[in-house]
């Protein structure tokens, strides 16, 4: 083994590190295969070294020891059955895990197939903990490992998945903007462009909130819920985030009916003084929208994106013909009342529908308890 600890000059290195000079020849790009290549070097001196966020060794990693590893995690890849020509998917994260498990890859014969780390799934744990579905090619083996079994006949079945999920999101989008174009026209054209600058002001706040409160549902109830698979527990996390939620809309909106004014002048300005009726009946529907927003991605985790995309186009639908019945009217708030009473039936609706489905699901828990044969007095109560 070579001194790591050598201070001398000729290593050119900070103590503690691998050094950068070697009595072993370079060789610059004259080997056969990449495993070639990691024997060659590991018979010098040189090797990696990983630092911290602040720049100080953690780890010293010649390419000696990396050979070791990376033959030891070949033979643990060749032992779970993975066969030359197949591919491997290796979490990228920095560190010497990641160097041995590529190279072991390597030495199996196998495809290294790099990863990044999916922050948006709660890193690394969620990532390997999280139910894939429709993904079932995809198994750990070790911790910064996965087998892949891919060909070109069922990759239709991966796709599949995501475009829907793209399709659906494509289309709430662009239905929610075409009816806003649409709604705004009439409006204009019965109450002036001065309300109509009204709405677009308080539209956009309430704009803001629903983008913060999609994206808490996308990073933090999402996952959880998709790795969970008892009903009970998914009805117990569902109350929780829907009671979250609630709790940040229903802040927010106590602040502004206590302090409209002040947060109008520091963040809009005093012009758009009379939006405030508009903004805190916007900030109610939002307040309604947590519930939809729930249900919304529930189905988005359990692999439902036309339902996802169904509960937004049918409660926008409801919305455009409240605001046209409203404008008609002469309601100069039609537009916020029409999206709050929207949101709010939306809500009762997802409310009636959850509860529907617990009396069923107990309703068949209690069936089928009854239907178990009760055990002979004289029978093993344990084994």
């Amino acid at each position: 083994m070579p001194d790591f600890e050598s201070t001398h000059r000729a290593d050119l290195a900070p103590p503690g590190a691998t050094p950068t000079t070697d009595s072993l020849p370079r060789r610059i790009a004259d080997f056969d295969t990449l495993a070639d290549a990691l024997d060659y070097a590991a018979r010098g001196r040189r090797g990696m070294n990983f630092h911290d966020a602040r720049g100080s060794l953690v780890r010293p990693y010649p390419y000696s020891e990396l050979r070791g590893d990376a033959l030891a995690n070949a033979r643990r890849f060749r032992a779970l059955g993975i066969e030359p020509g197949e591919r491997i998917a290796l979490i990228a994260e920095t560190g010497a895990e990641f160097a041995a498990a590529f190279f072991g890859a390597v030495y199996a014969g196998a495809w290294p197939v790099p990863l990044p780390l999916p922050t948006s799934f709660g890193g690394r744990k969620a990532f390997v903990e999280i139910d894939l579905h429709n993904y079932d090619s995809l198994a750990y083996h070790l911790p910064f490992a996965a087998r892949l079994r891919l060909s070109w006949r069922p990759v239709w079945r991966g796709v599949r998945p995501l475009l829907s999920y793209s399709m659906a999101m494509a289309s709430t989008l662009g239905f929610s903007a075409l009816v806003l174009f649409a709604l705004r026209s009439v409006y204009r054209e019965h109450f002036g462009a001065s309300e109509l600058g009204y709405w677009l002001a308080a539209n956009r706040i309430s704009d803001m909130s629903t983008q913060f409160l999609g994206l808490f549902m996308l990073q933090a109830f999402v996952p959880h819920f998709a790795m969970v698979a008892d009903p009970r527990q998914r009805s117990g996390l569902m109350l929780r985030y829907g009671l979250m939620g609630a709790g940040l809309t229903g802040a927010a909106l106590l602040v502004f009916l206590v302090a409209a004014r002040p947060l109008v002048h520091v963040f809009l300005s005093d012009a758009f003084v009379p939006a405030i009726p508009a903004i805190r009946l916007y900030m109610t529907g939002d307040f309604l929208r947590v519930w939809g927003s729930l249900a919304m991605f529930t189905a988005f985790a359990a692999g439902k994106p036309g339902r996802y995309a169904a509960i937004e186009i049918g409660t926008m639908t409801v919305m455009a013909g409240l605001t046209l019945l409203l404008t008609a009217s002469g309601e100069v708030r039609a537009p916020q009342v029409a999206y709050a009473a929207s949101w709010g039936l939306t809500a009762l609706l997802c409310g009636l529908v959850l509860a529907l489905g617990q009396l069923r699901h107990r309703a068949q828990s209690r069936a089928h308890g009854e239907r178990r044969i009760p055990l002979p007095d004289s029978a093993p109560r344990a084994l």
